[in-house]
């Protein structure tokens, strides 16, 4: 099977601007300006390019002659990395420090230990998840529009149909929001917290009303009981990465409906920062001669 690589940065380094950005975008991989532009004013992490991995040496070493610090975590080496355990409810051990909670698992996994002090990195994401339906309804249907939104649960719902040429169409569109964080050990351990599976009574007396707001709440006191851990929240900016699907659509008789589903970006994107991270890490300890 082909193996493709994914080509980024984590960040762009200070003192290298938009433009010369988007002229190493164009030498070494051959983009033209427009899409180079795009890619260039992101902040990072940004992912802009997929290609073949036997390629990607030759391109991140052109990156770097350009003075882009870019990385090439490959397809195989994310189906690789750490298997996400998903995680039901924490119980935090009492007197521990640095602080231990035991993770209860959903399924058949056992309960695990998570130490804090072993946490290298966490990744947190914001997963949408969206559904609009499209259809011509019955001759004699009425217009208007209505409006339904549900900011503090996650959902929303729009139905609105269209007056003039074309009345009578209607489109429905619902979806929800959760959240999700990776939270990486230097034992090569992954624990995953995702809103729609996870219990928050570790919490206890700062639980609040919304699974966003306890997910804030518990992203919050977990960073601060890891202080070696790096945090990236960049998934909410990386955007669109080259070669992942989130949006599917099929039609039959008048109806058509297209799906969006972030989470298979972020099933990419979790495991290239923890790859990525890992290589500059590597590098900067070559760099400072320790091998």
């Amino acid at each position: 099977m082909q193996d493709w690589a994914y080509i980024g940065v984590t960040a762009w380094p200070d003192g290298v601007g938009v433009e010369a950005r988007v002229r190493a975008l164009m030498v070494s991989l051959g983009m033209d300006e427009f899409h180079a532009s795009r890619w260039a004013v992101r902040a990072g992490p940004v992912i802009f390019a997929r290609i073949e991995a036997a390629l990607a040496g030759g391109v991140v070493r052109s990156l770097h002659a350009e003075g882009i610090p870019a990385v090439s975590p490959t397809g195989s080496q994310i189906r690789s990395s750490p298997a996400a355990w998903r995680v039901k409810r924490l119980t935090r051990a009492m007197g521990v420090s640095p602080a231990m909670y035991a993770a209860e698992m959903w399924g058949k996994e056992p309960t695990r230990g998570l130490k804090m002090g072993e946490v290298e990195l966490m990744v947190v994401g914001r997963i949408e998840r969206r559904e609009q339906r499209s259809a011509m309804p019955a001759v004699g249907d009425g217009g208007g529009a209505s409006v339904m939104m549900d900011g503090g649960a996650g959902l929303m719902a729009l139905h609105a149909s269209m007056e003039g040429p074309g009345a009578g169409a209607s489109r429905t569109t619902t979806g929800s929001f959760g959240h999700v964080m990776d939270l990486y050990t230097r034992e090569g351990e992954r624990f995953r917290i995702d809103t729609d599976k996870f219990s928050f009574d570790v919490l206890g007396s700062e639980r609040g009303y919304s699974d966003g707001e306890n997910f804030s709440t518990l992203a919050l006191r977990l960073a601060g009981e890891a202080p070696g851990a790096l945090v990236d929240d960049g998934f909410a900016r990386v955007g669109d990465i080259p070669g992942v699907r989130t949006d599917r659509s099929s039609s039959a008789s008048r109806a058509t409906v297209r799906r969006v589903d972030r989470m298979p970006a972020f099933e990419v994107y979790s495991p290239w920062v923890w790859r990525a991270e890992r290589e500059l890490s590597a590098r900067a300890r070559r760099a400072a001669g320790g091998g």
